[in-house]
């Protein structure tokens, strides 16, 4: 096929990447830093994929910013303990090594700047679980450092932003929660208020990048900076594979097909989410399962290396990273989703029934675990209840709590409201002797503080995401109080977790186990070494990181020392002026 090229497209690369998520962007600019030239793809108008809608934060034991173990094994420990004799003791390894030196070369050699999140693990019950925290996520980003090309940046999900768009971390939602409660928090509450309402004011917009957002926004900013040639609206076609070695990739621009050539390709374009033929593969409930990615994240990376001799993982715990999702059909076809995190279900007062009526899950546990606990026990759609007073005081879903309305949302059908519990069953065409009976026992743990059916408030993940205001248990709080109210929960996920079998350094195997020669895969488009498990908070960006690293420096160390055009090469277009060259993209 004879090679075209626009200008600033050579029609040979040492590296193309091809997704620009926290994983293709993290590999990009890793190689750039280590002198070699870099295309990366990405299908839509905009980059960031999953991550920049993701809560940012990466598991990544051990590195500087994390409490020191006392026992430096004991995030092995925890990951054997959950995941059993399939585990894959090298990978894992990996993972966690590479970890620790992916984040000290970016904040040496990018402008990424990643801190504490703080926060147990998920399953403290299980040896070696970490209870100060070994998750980063990153520090605020100013995006008026990209000049135009913040436009570039995919925005939040408008579900889990306030005020007009104001983005939030953990800080933020603490300090505002208790701003009439606190000076410390109003003053706080006060100057974000100011500077987000001065930002729509002058700019249209916020330009505090928080959470995923911000480490898209600083990887942008590295990558641009650095010379990385980046295509949007750029949808990657096939590999090309000379002698058994890939060799580059066919993409399409402005309608026209592409060949660059290149060393190395690196596949991280975001999973299967959004395909529905594979979601009806790889998880059950598959109808009424909600997935909060892109729709454009349809396997294309999968698909292209199982052409030339890739293969699927089999055997995970599971092939998805899950979570309940509630959603709002607004009349002009609208859909909104909010993923039930653990801002709702976690705090006093709140409980999650069946068809039945019944519990059958610790309302606090993690989000992953919450969805599993729904397909064993057949709660699709399940319904997460509160009444009056614990709607007014933490919300539900999309609805915030005191002073923000919520009538709106009843009128539209997302938030069901009833005088009693009773009628409230009725309305949601669930048992009402089941559910008021629930309800009585767990006003009774409410007043005890002890859970005798599902512990919730006993372990410390979840008492982490109750009130601590509130007592005796900060998860458990009696349900009494009218009108009572109820969203419906469906099964979800914010990622996949099966992916493609990879090596130590993140290389395609084929089914001999053999590497590809050429070709990498990291972020979802890879196998996640947790099998599904879904360890802790940051579980699918911290291997995401890591193997892009990895990935990145094998690809570098493999070639030897680089070109002097290469070491040389300076940025295509200056952050400034960036437009999107040579693809259907304008930032005027």
């Amino acid at each position: 096929m004879q090679a075209s090229t626009f200008p600033n497209l050579s029609a040979n690369v040492d590296v193309v990447v091809v997704g620009s998520g926290i994983a293709g962007l993290t590999a990009a600019v890793v190689a750039r830093a280590l002198g070699r030239r870099v295309l990366l793809l990405e299908k839509t108008a905009q980059v960031g994929g999953t991550s920049a809608t993701s809560g940012g934060a990466a598991w990544l034991p051990g590195n500087r910013h994390v409490p020191a173990e006392t026992d430096p094994e004991a995030p092995m420990t925890y990951l054997a303990h959950l995941v059993g004799e399939r585990m894959d003791a090298a990978q894992v390894r990996a993972w966690l090594e590479g970890g620790i030196e992916a984040v000290d070369f970016l904040e040496q050699h990018s402008s990424v700047r990643f801190r504490l999140y703080g926060g147990a693990d998920y399953r403290t019950d299980v040896p070696g679980a970490g209870i100060k925290g070994r998750t980063v996520y990153p520090e605020p980003f100013d995006d008026r450092q990209l000049g135009k090309a913040y436009k570039l940046i995919k925005n939040p999900l408008p579900a889990i932003t306030v005020f007009h768009g104001m983005q939030t971390d953990s800080r933020d939602l603490a300090q505002l929660s208790a701003a009439l409660q606190s000076p410390g928090a109003f003053l706080y509450s006060a100057r974000r208020l100011f500077k987000h309402y001065s930002d729509l004011l002058l700019y249209g917009r916020s330009t505090r990048r928080q959470r995923g957002n911000a480490l898209i926004g600083m990887l942008l900013k590295s990558a641009l900076d650095s010379g990385v040639d980046l295509r949007v609206n750029a949808p990657f076609i096939r590999l090309i594979q000379d002698a058994g070695r890939v060799s580059g990739v066919v993409f399409e621009e402005n309608g026209v097909r592409q060949e660059v050539r290149a060393g190395a390709v690196v596949l991280a374009s975001g999973g299967f989410s959004g395909d529905p033929v594979m979601r009806a593969a790889h998880t059950a409930y598959a109808a009424e399962h909600i997935g909060l990615p892109p729709e454009s994240n349809v396997g294309d990376g999968l698909r292209r290396a199982m052409d030339v001799g890739g293969r699927m993982a089999q055997g995970n715990v599971s092939d998805y990273c899950r979570a309940p999702v509630s959603v709002l059909r607004r009349k002009n076809g609208e859909v909104v989703k909010h993923p039930h995190f653990r801002l709702d279900r976690c705090k006093p007062g709140a409980i999650v029934v069946d068809a039945h009526g019944r519990r059958f899950v610790n309302e606090a546990c993690s989000y992953h675990d919450f969805v599993m606990a729904m397909h064993a026990a057949g709660a699709v759609p399940a319904y997460l209840i509160g009444d009056q007073r614990f709607l007014r005081k933490y919300g539900i879903g999309l609805v915030r709590p005191f002073p923000f309305p919520y009538r709106s949302f009843v009128r539209e059908g997302y938030l069901v409201q009833a005088p009693t519990l009773a009628a409230l069953a009725e309305k949601l065409g669930i048992d009402a002797a089941g559910l008021q009976a629930s309800v009585e026992r767990l006003n009774g743990y409410a007043r005890t503080g002890v859970d005798l059916e599902f512990r919730k408030g006993a372990d410390i993940y979840s008492r982490g995401d109750g009130d601590p205001a509130h007592g005796p248990n900060p998860c458990l709080g009696e349900i009494a109080q009218g009108p009572f109210y109820a969203v419906r929960l469906y099964p979800g996920d914010s990622s996949t977790t099966c992916g493609l079998v990879t090596d130590t350094h993140a290389r395609v195997l084929d089914a001999d186990n053999a590497p590809i020669p050429g070709l990498y895969a990291c972020g979802v488009d890879m196998n996640n070494p947790s099998l599904g498990t879904h360890p802790a908070a940051g579980c699918n960006l911290g291997p995401a990181i890591a193997f892009a690293y990895r990935a990145a420096r094998h690809i570098v160390d493999s070639a030897g020392t680089p070109s002097a055009a290469s070491q040389n090469a300076k940025p295509a277009r200056a952050k400034s002026e960036w437009t999107g060259a040579g693809a259907a993209a304008t930032l005027d």
